[in-house]
């Protein structure tokens, strides 16, 4: 079976460590339930070195950080992987992200060296006040990813993700009376919307995990 990386920054110092701990807990959950073993990195093992150790031996690495158009960043805002570190050990590999901007220039470098997969964000990616909605739905590729699904449904079931709990905040603003939810309401669904629309989900999309050998 595939091994995957889970790497996600969860420092309390850092804004939005509660929710890339949300969305890491989620995929560790896929991996027990699909009986995947896992690696998990957190500083202050989130480092390139580290990353680059364990691609080696592992087909898929998801990670949740804070990023920009070239890279992911950790704690100390040093690479972890970027268009500046070395990234030929993903050839072949999966590389999954909850980090802003990065589906630009790395997309576009692991792409070029022959990754199978890559998912992220071409802008920011935003986060609202339920921020369970918003991992659910950053997570929900990666969930049938771990279930067995080709990469192509994995990717439909995600953008269905996202225009499920979108529809279901309209519908709670039609019956919502306090203006305050409302707006907090109203902002989500709009958060929400720019996520899917930012979001590239690329590669070799009628494989599945377990072609990735």
């Amino acid at each position: 079976m595939p091994k995957i990386i889970i790497a996600y920054n969860n420092s309390h110092n850092i804004e939005s460590h509660n929710f890339f701990q949300l969305c890491a807990d989620c995929i560790k959950q896929s991996c027990v339930d699909n009986k995947y073993d896992y690696t998990s990195l957190m500083p202050p093992e989130l480092t390139e070195e580290k990353i680059m150790e364990n691609i080696l031996t592992h087909k898929f690495c998801f990670i949740a950080a804070h990023g920009d158009v070239d890279g992911v960043y950790n704690e100390n805002n040093e690479d972890v992987i970027s268009t500046r570190t070395t990234n030929y050990a993903f050839k072949e590999k999966c590389f999954y992200s909850v980090a802003c901007h990065c589906a630009k220039n790395l997309k576009d470098e692991l792409m070029r060296i022959g990754i199978n997969l890559f998912v992220g964000y071409e802008n920011e990616y935003r986060i609202g006040y339920n921020d369970t909605v918003f991992a659910d739905c950053a997570m929900e590729g990666a969930k049938q990813i771990c279930s067995g699904s080709t990469f192509e449904k994995s990717k439909a079931f995600m953008l269905a993700k996202y225009d499920d709990a979108i529809n279901d905040i309209y519908k709670s603003l039609d019956s919502e009376k306090n203006d305050s939810i409302k707006n907090t309401l109203f902002w989500d669904a709009a958060f929400l919307l720019e996520n899917k629309e930012n979001l590239v989900f690329e590669g070799k999309l009628s494989l599945t995990l377990s072609d990735i050998v």
